[in-house]
């Protein structure tokens, strides 16, 4: 399986597709309002992007998948890694290996991203990153990772496809704020060292409240405004 996710990863790795579609997010979800304004297609978008990153990528690829702290259900599994893959949140493993190795080496010259990273590298995270297999355990090693596996390009390429006839300012901005806010985690997050912010964490699923994480990578109530933890986890444990 994880030879299957490099060779996986490497569909669309040097043709910078993954890429691609994360940067027209974000130039969506900045330069949007300036020509159009806060329209209620850009305002759901967005709504839609913090769901995404509290519930998708916080509570499920960060606490779930990468460090264990809630067990989901089979179904809860197909559900989350069709709403990774179509919205370009990077395959399960992919994003697992990355984070397990940020916080072997975080706040070194060897972290995949942050302050010491540089602003190319946490901007162009994805072509400066490669799989790291050597973090993923056989905790993953289950049908439903196998199964995004196979299918993640395919549904990702799909709906963008819909999504870009059917409602395109909806779709590109929740993608550019899922990016975005990886990009506002991995650099404020550890600027001149790692720390907590109540109002970030309130728009990044409980994310920012990055030190609390730091110092307890099994804790799975961040801080008060965690809306991971209350809107899924709480209710799973």
């Amino acid at each position: 399986m994880l030879q299957s996710l490099s060779k996986l990863y490497k569909k669309y790795h040097h043709t910078g597709t993954h890429q691609a579609m994360n940067l027209v997010g974000v130039a969506m979800l900045l330069l949007y309002p300036l020509v159009q304004g806060f329209t209620a297609n850009y305002l759901i978008g967005a709504f839609v992007g913090m769901l995404l990153i509290t519930f998708v990528a916080s509570a499920y690829y960060h606490r779930a998948l990468s460090h264990r702290t809630w067990t989901p259900t089979k179904s809860m599994h197909y559900i989350f890694l069709t709403l990774g893959a179509a919205f370009w949140v990077l395959p399960a493993m992919y994003w697992v290996g990355l984070h397990r190795k940020h916080h072997r080496y975080y706040d070194t010259d060897q972290d995949p991203h942050g302050p010491m990273a540089g602003w190319k590298q946490n901007l162009l995270m994805v072509l400066y990153n490669t799989p790291e297999a050597s973090y993923l355990k056989t905790d993953l090693k289950h049908e439903p990772m196998r199964w995004q596996n196979t299918h993640y390009l395919k549904i990702a390429l799909f709906t963008t496809l819909v999504m870009a006839l059917v409602n395109p300012v909806l779709y590109f901005v929740a993608v550019g704020y899922v990016y975005g806010s990886f990009i506002m985690i991995n650099t404020y997050g550890h600027w001149r060292g790692v720390k907590d912010s109540h109002i970030l964490a309130m728009f990044s699923g409980g994310e920012l409240y990055h030190k609390t994480h730091h110092e307890d990578q099994r804790k799975t109530r961040l801080g008060l405004f965690d809306l991971g933890y209350y809107g899924l986890i709480k209710w799973m444990k």
